[in-house]
Formats: C-alpha cells, sequence, structure tokens
C-alpha cells in the first residue's frame, strides 16, 4: 500500500473531504492535503474505493486517481500522492505557462502560439510542446507556474515529458481551468478548455470515453514500464467532475483500459454527488 507522509493545508476551494487510500507499487508517495479519515466516509464513497482497489489489484504497477465533484464541493483520492512521469499531460501545464505569460504581458495569445498550442493539445504534437516549452523559458518557467498553482508535487524536468506530478496535482490544475481560475482568466481557461475538447478521436480513452469531456492523455515507455495518464473534465447527465488517472503499467494497452475502467467507475458512481 502507498503511504501519505503529513498533510498539507487544502487548497481554497475544496472541501476537506476524502480518504487516501490505495495500492501503490514503485513510485514516490508525497504529502497530500488534510482529508478526515476512512471511517468518516460515506457508503458510497467506501464502494469507490473498494472497487478501484480492485482495478488496481487485478493489474501489476501503480495507479493513482484524483476527482473533484464540483456538485459537492468534495474530492475524493487513492494513492494520489504517488509521483509519476507526465508524458504529455505536462502539454497542458506548459499551455497554461505560456497563457499566464501573456496575461502578465497583458497581450492574448499571439498566432504562432495559438498555432502551437492548437495541435500541442489536440493531436498531441511533440514538436509544439518543445516549441512552446522553449519560448516561455523551459524548465524553470513552467516550474513556477506550477509553484504559482499551488502544484506543490510537480517538478518540471529539462526533459518535459520526465516531468514528474501526482494525481492531486492534476487535478488542482484542472480545476483552475475548469472553475477556480485563481491564475489564469477567463479567456485563457476557456480557450484551454476548448482544445482539450477537440483532442482527435484515437486519443480520448480514460476520461475522455464518458460525458461531454475534456481530455489530455499521456503515454511513454519508460525504464521498462509504460507511464499511462489521463486528465480532464467530465460533464452530462448531471456529472460535473474533474478526473485525473496516473499510471505506470507493462503495456499501453493495458495502461488504457484501466483507464476506461476507472473513468467508467467514477461515472458510475457519479451518478449522485459525492
Amino acid at each position: 500500500m502507498a503511504r501519505v507522509g503529513k498533510h498539507h493545508e487544502t487548497p481554497k476551494g475544496y472541501t476537506r473531504r476524502g480518504v487516501v487510500l490505495g495500492a501503490g507499487g514503485a513510485g514516490t508517495a508525497l504529502a497530500l492535503p488534510s482529508l478526515v479519515g476512512a471511517a468518516e466516509a460515506s457508503a458510497t464513497t467506501v464502494g469507490l474505493r473498494d472497487k478501484i482497489y480492485a482495478i488496481d489489484a487485478a493489474t501489476t504497477g501503480t495507479l493513482s486517481v484524483a476527482v473533484y465533484d464540483r456538485r459537492s464541493g468534495r474530492f475524493w483520492q487513492y494513492s494520489a500522492g504517488v509521483r509519476n512521469e507526465c508524458a504529455s499531460i505536462v502539454k497542458v501545464l506548459i499551455l497554461a505557462t505560456v497563457c499566464d505569460r501573456a496575461q502578465r504581458l497583458g497581450r492574448a495569445l499571439t498566432a504562432w502560439e495559438k498555432s502551437q498550442a492548437s495541435i500541442m493539445i489536440r493531436y498531441s504534437d511533440n514538436n509544439a510542446a518543445t516549441n512552446l516549452w522553449k519560448s516561455v523559458g523551459g524548465a524553470p518557467a513552467v516550474q513556477a507556474m506550477a509553484t504559482k498553482l499551488r502544484m506543490s508535487q510537480t517538478v518540471t524536468n529539462k526533459a518535459w515529458g520526465l516531468t514528474t506530478t501526482s494525481a492531486y496535482d492534476q487535478m488542482v490544475l484542472m480545476d483552475e481551468i475548469f472553475w477556480f481560475g485563481r491564475v489564469l482568466n477567463s479567456t485563457n481557461r476557456g480557450y484551454i478548455s476548448t482544445l482539450m475538447g477537440q483532442v482527435t478521436s484515437g486519443q480520448r480513452w480514460g476520461v475522455g470515453t464518458y460525458g461531454t469531456s475534456q481530455v489530455k492523455n499521456g503515454w511513454l515507455p519508460y525504464n521498462g514500464q509504460w507511464r499511462i495518464n489521463s486528465v480532464g473534465h467530465v460533464g452530462g447527465y448531471g456529472r460535473n467532475h474533474t478526473l485525473a488517472i496516473l499510471q505506470r503499467t507493462p503495456t499501453m494497452a493495458i495502461g488504457t483500459s484501466v483507464a476506461n475502467r476507472v473513468a467508467k467507475t467514477m461515472w458510475d458512481h457519479l451518478a449522485t454527488p459525492l
């Protein structure tokens, strides 16, 4: 079982509720926000824990999940402090950094920035990601943006795909984009959301599988395992939640299957609020 250390203060906008549970093999367990214990979790949340645990136990590797339900203002997490390499989900943070720079300069995104952002998010174009990464100042600039967003478990790498993060931090980033807007203005948040809603069909597994969704996925073979990650927002049929799924898994096929199963489990359980 992955263990978490002492808790941080719960970020503004979150209710102090959830459970820190889960199995985790390799990976780094990090401190998480202060939450009530499992004994205080509702029966629905306990059922959710059991189903995610069953998915995790049936595979090798690691699985971490974080979900925020906008309807109740509550979040739930499973091994969400286990850090993993981002692969292409870091592209959302890269774009957020580009948007933040434009805001600080008092301007809109340029035509070039938009052209690169579009193919980076919609088609996961790596060259476009590298171009924007370099243009904004590389790892130090993106790290500064992560800090500004209170993503305290995210550490950039000069090779952007090897930036490490946690499911919890990715939930924080998604919540900034879709609701809170502590740093990014509504225009830039809407732009990022729109691009995530236009991701090409072949890359819409995991979070992008159910409802009206905005998604960014990442996949990377690294050190003998695949990093398979899926982050985004899910709406429709009464649902309204952000979700982050991070994995280390033997193959991409296994990872995408697990991501789909987790997303389906969340969809089913969130027919009613957390």
